[in-house]
């Protein structure tokens, strides 16, 4: 019977509950807070609080969005994405660029073993510069007799060899294929230098550092 009892008393509070009248509170035109069981749609439009007849406010609703208002909100958020991507990218070039101290603080214990690296690459390319120079040299010589027999056998008029226009056009190409070989490893060199000249600028950069750290 006592359950029979609580279940029939939890359902007269429900059904009590369902049955009691919502009520609204917003402002009207003047500002002034209205509490109606009835809310118009430009209040709703506006905020407004769910109330007890008594005016406790059970819920608060949040005025509706303008197009506008959305359009701000989105603008907000794309510029946090931005700003986000950004902070990454920041954070990521900071982590290579620890890396890249690191590995230049293993492989060099004072300036100058980073100019004595750089000046051993330099001579390395020279020497190559060098080779190259004289490849051309031979291969403008090896032109410049190829041509001249080339004259003679006109002269004569006589047929020119296919072996000779062979030679002829072979050594050209050699000759531009050299020069352009040459003019890379020239813009080589001034690679390395910017590279290296960097690279004791951020020595020098972390040694001051390390000093102030120190100190």
């Amino acid at each position: 019977m006592k359950y029979l009892f609580a279940t029939l008393l939890s359902v007269y509070l429900v059904t009590s509950f369902a049955q009691t009248p919502q009520f609204y509170r917003y402002k009207d035109e003047n500002g002034s807070y209205i509490i109606s069981n009835t809310l118009p749609p430009e209040a709703a439009a506006l905020g407004y609080d769910i109330v007890t007849s008594r005016g406790n406010v059970i819920e608060h609703i949040a005025p509706k969005k303008s197009a506008a208002d959305l359009a701000k909100e989105a603008e907000l958020e794309k510029q946090k994405e931005i700003e986000k991507k950004l902070s990454e990218e920041k954070a990521q070039q900071a982590l290579v660029q620890s890396r890249k101290d690191e590995v230049l603080l293993k492989l060099f214990s004072c300036k100058e073993d980073i100019i004595r690296s750089r000046d051993e690459k330099i001579s390395s390319i020279e020497v190559l510069v060098s080779i190259t120079k004289e490849n051309i040299n031979r291969q403008i010589n090896v032109l410049k007799d190829a041509k001249k027999k080339m004259l003679e056998l006109q002269q004569t008029g006589q047929p020119l060899p296919p072996h000779l226009q062979n030679l002829l056009n072979d050594t050209r190409e050699n000759i531009k294929e050299s020069k352009a070989f040459l003019k890379q490893k020239k813009l080589e060199i001034v690679d390395v230098h910017n590279q290296y000249q960097s690279q004791i600028e951020r020595f020098e950069y972390l040694m001051e550092q390390k000093k102030h750290i120190e100190q």
